[in-house]
């Protein structure tokens, strides 16, 4: 977790500092320029609340960074930043550097990171409001602009939220909560703690996706993954099994009935990339 805090601080300072220095170089807009200003007091902002939040979380975790997501968010900052430098930096490419960053599967990560720090804080509860009002702010920007239906088209081709539906069931808070970070903008996120809690939510209601642990209390994943699948055998092709500890027999169990899995800790692009191919593959479909 601490690896993903110091990461998520390093990218909010990257961005304030784009954010300002390109708000002087687009002075002569100023609406532009206003616009830019108010981005960087926000990223600023962020960047101290994660200072704040990087002491309790423990050092290990279930999710790790990967290359890959990572140069997904700095490729554009670094990109944007050399044109700042050069006096080569274009509206176009900065507003589209906003897009991948503010409408990312990072931003969820932040604003989980944040707010459990401070759920015992009175100011708790502001921070999802300010993070809202922030992400709104950029969408009425765009939305003003005279090409900026370009833009709007482009953010609503994201992963809609509610298309799918997803069921992650997972006995540690902090693992469970991320992963509803992580995936909540592929679909609409519901949670379990054990397996008895997972088997009575697809009884009574369909998902398209299910993320289970193994090892739980009361119902472990394997015993959830055979009651399910005896309730309705269509639900066979829609497990991944993410788990960290698992005895001989269960990894025998998941081979030979060729389940998909992945080991904790995984990769952040690996966790999304093996939830999106279940929603998206024909075969599940």
């Amino acid at each position: 977790m601490r690896e993903i805090i110091d990461w998520l601080i390093a990218i909010e300072d990257m961005a304030a500092d784009l954010y300002k220095n390109a708000s002087l170089q687009f002075r002569a807009d100023e609406e532009f320029s206003g616009f830019l200003s108010r981005l960087a007091d926000d990223e600023a902002w962020h960047s101290l609340l994660l200072k704040k939040a990087a002491g309790p979380f423990p050092e290990e975790g279930s999710i790790i960074l990967d290359k890959a997501t990572k140069e997904k968010i700095e490729t554009p900052f670094n990109g944007n930043y050399s044109m700042l430098l050069s006096g080569a930096l274009t509206r176009e490419s900065l507003l589209d550097c906003i897009i991948t960053a503010e409408f990312s599967e990072l931003n969820n990560v932040f604003l989980y990171v944040v707010t459990s720090m401070m759920q015992r804080s009175k100011d708790a509860g502001s921070v999802a409001l300010k993070m809202q009002d922030h992400v709104a702010a950029i969408e009425e920007y765009l939305a003003s602009l005279p090409d900026g239906q370009k833009y709007i088209d482009r953010i609503s081709q994201l992963p809609e939220i509610g298309r799918k539906k997803i069921l992650i069931v997972e006995d540690d808070a902090t693992t469970n909560k991320l992963l509803q970070a992580l995936l909540n903008k592929e679909g609409a996120v519901e949670s379990a703690l054990n397996g008895r809690e997972a088997l009575d939510k697809v009884t009574h209601g369909f998902f398209n996706a299910i993320i289970s642990d193994i090892e739980m209390p009361v119902m472990d994943g394997i015993e959830f993954y055979k009651e399910a699948s005896r309730a309705a055998p269509v639900m066979q092709e829609r497990f991944l099994f993410f788990t960290g500890s698992c005895s001989p027999e269960h990894f025998d169990f998941l081979r030979e009935n060729h389940l998909r899995y992945l080991k904790k800790p995984s990769p952040i692009k690996d966790i999304i990339q093996a939830v999106h191919e279940i929603l998206y593959s024909s075969k599940v479909s």
